[in-house]
């Protein structure tokens, strides 16, 4: 074989090579990757939680009707049962329910090691407008409504405020409950037996916390 022909092989063979290790890394981050989604039944969510599943990731799902979640999922192209099966699992409740919320944003809990969170979150929580014709009557003794020019009202307008509070709620329990505090993280250094002790009990916990 010529020089040509053996710098050609080696090329060949090493760009095989990059192109395996790049998709076996891509395919380990995929199985690693969770995306925890609120709202998933609402048009924008729902394209987004059907464009994660076919590209292969693993999704958390809150919905208050999973019969309807699945039912939506399974009339896009592409998507099967057995996906949703393998890929997806859905938390029945509302995303004002912390204790839902957590259990969306845990992907794997033990009792007995770390637990994994999800690593995005996707949320199209928000009010839908409803246009009416009528308003409440300015009298509370009289309820009825009175015809009035078209207007939309929103049923619930802090939904999206209620919900992301619902959220920051669920972490802050889920760091509280589920993770080990910072002091019990540095037991060690005020006890003199870290590997950063050297009688500087400040600096041996900013040293443990660093390698934490």
């Amino acid at each position: 074989m010529s020089a040509a022909g053996v710098i050609r092989t080696y090329i060949k063979f090493n760009f095989k090579r990059i192109i395996f290790t790049a998709t076996s890394t891509i395919t380990s981050k995929k199985k690693k990757t969770a995306i925890a989604f609120f709202g998933p039944t609402g048009g924008c969510v729902n394209a987004c939680l059907a464009y994660t599943l076919l590209n292969g990731y693993k999704a958390i799902a809150l919905a208050r009707t999973p019969a309807k979640l699945t039912a939506q999922l399974l009339q896009q192209p592409g998507l099967t049962p057995e996906t949703l099966e393998q890929q997806l699992r859905i938390v029945p409740g509302d995303v004002t329910d912390v204790e839902a919320v957590m259990k969306t944003l845990i992907v794997r809990d033990s009792a007995t090691g770390p637990i994994e969170l999800v690593s995005s979150v996707i949320s199209g929580i928000g009010g839908t407008g409803v246009m009416h014709y009528t308003r409440e009557a300015p009298c509370d003794r009289v309820k009825m409504r009175l015809p009035s020019l078209p207007h939309i009202e929103i049923p619930d307008a802090h939904i999206t405020e209620k919900s992301t509070a619902a959220q920051l709620e669920a972490l802050r329990r889920i760091a509280h409950e589920k993770f080990p505090s910072y002091e019990a993280l540095c037991g060690c250094c005020a006890a003199r037996d870290c590997d950063f002790g050297d009688g500087d009990q400040e600096g041996d916990q900013a040293g443990c916390a660093a390698s934490i």
